[in-house]
């Protein structure tokens, strides 16, 4: 006859040929071991705790950080949630407005010689022909083609 398994293993896996077959969150000869957040590595996108326990990255929610979180961190008070998502205020960024975006101030709103887009973790400079450089200050001397 099929020889049973040790302690029928616990009702967390499947007994075959005498031997146990543990579910993704169970190990051990009879699945009488727990894993640590449940074998699933909180799905990539948190940290598993010495508790056992899913610390969830921004973004993202539940027991094993499955779910997308519709508009993480009420947008930090700095955006409008929208479809789920938030739609950032001017000067932050990140899946819930929690970065401070370091706007174009850093960079003398480009001198007066270019369009300054804010970003994280700083602006960015489109320069006017004639101006180069990370903030436009430097006038382009090279001679054209």
């Amino acid at each position: 006859g099929a020889s049973a398994c040790l302690a029928n293993c616990n009702n967390h896996g499947v007994c075959a040929g005498g031997s146990c077959y543990c579910s993704t969150a169970y190990s051990g000869a009879s699945c009488e071991t727990a894993l640590p957040c449940a074998g699933t590595n909180c799905t990539g996108h948190g940290t598993c705790s010495e508790s056992g326990t899913c610390t969830c990255e921004v973004g993202w929610t539940g027991d094993y950080c499955a779910t997308s979180a519709a508009c993480p961190l009420a947008c930090s008070g700095h955006g409008a949630c929208q479809q789920d998502a938030c739609q950032c205020e001017p000067g932050f960024s990140g899946n819930g407005c929690e970065l401070t975006n370091a706007g174009c101030e850093s960079l003398g709103n480009c001198n007066g010689h270019g369009t300054c887009t804010e970003g994280y973790p700083s602006g960015t400079c489109s320069c006017e022909s004639g101006y180069i450089g990370e903030d436009c200050s430097t006038a382009d001397n090279s001679c054209p083609d």
